[in-house]
């Protein structure tokens, strides 16, 4: 078959550790996909709002609190967009700081 690429993704070889941050628009049903890949929390940043979920039970429900990194608050991240839009080197700088002055 020429010119048509197949590609098989084999999502049920290892538990999947990593956390994701999705800040996409698409029509894909993240949740559902992210669930069948097993990611067992991710945060998504619509523009305007974080949220958070973590996955129970084969679903992701959102929580307030991300257990991956319970010492950055909601807070903390709308403070880092705010000022990254001004700076974005000077905005990394200061959370850098702040996260060394909370560990």
């Amino acid at each position: 078959m020429q010119g048509t690429l197949e590609t098989t993704i084999p999502l049920e070889i290892h538990e999947f550790s990593a956390r994701l941050v999705d800040i996409t628009h698409s029509d894909i049903n993240k949740l559902q996909l992210y669930a069948a890949m097993g990611v067992p929390e991710f945060w998504r940043y619509n523009g305007e709002f974080w949220q958070i979920y973590v996955l129970r039970d084969g679903e992701y429900i959102e929580i307030e609190e991300s257990p991956t990194f319970p010492l950055m608050p909601k807070v903390k991240l709308y403070e880092f967009l705010a000022s990254a839009r001004q700076d974005e080197v000077d905005a990394e700088l200061v959370l850098r700081e702040w996260v060394k002055s909370v560990t």
